[in-house]
């Protein structure tokens, strides 16, 4: 985020709705995020749209190595990236990096995952770095 900021690239936060509706919000600060339905930093709802991200960087609770992702059960991130041309990189420590997840019709993969020692390309089933 500080990286995108600093050198003048857009940068989205998700802005959870109603219904499991999710949109990406510029932001130009850490400073606008508040806390949203769910407790997590979020920007104002009055923020505007930022259409077509190229990058979607996706928590989650754990990533499989095809890159499957166990959330927290609402939705949001798979009914976002559904239908979307945009990279999905998944974001977590590597005690939650496993070799597989039960996984449904709905549930959107990943194409890399990024963890603190490397990123793993889920396509390809190999580390990109490390």
């Amino acid at each position: 985020m500080d990286y995108c900021l600093e050198n003048g690239y857009p940068l989205g936060a998700p802005l959870c709705g109603a219904k499991g509706v999710m949109t990406a919000r510029r932001i130009k600060s850490r400073d606008e995020l508040i806390p949203g339905r769910f407790g997590i930093l979020e920007p104002p709802g009055d923020a505007p749209a930022l259409p077509g991200p190229q990058i979607i960087l996706v928590p989650g609770i754990a990533f499989a190595q095809d890159g499957a992702r166990l959330g927290r059960g609402g939705g949001y991130y798979d009914r976002y990236l559904m239908g979307r041309d945009a990279m999905a990189i998944g974001l977590c420590h590597e005690s939650a990096f496993v070799s597989e997840l039960p996984s449904g019709p709905l549930d959107i993969r990943m194409g890399a995952v990024a963890l603190p020692g490397g990123i793993w390309d889920a396509r390809r089933q190999a580390w990109v770095s490390a």
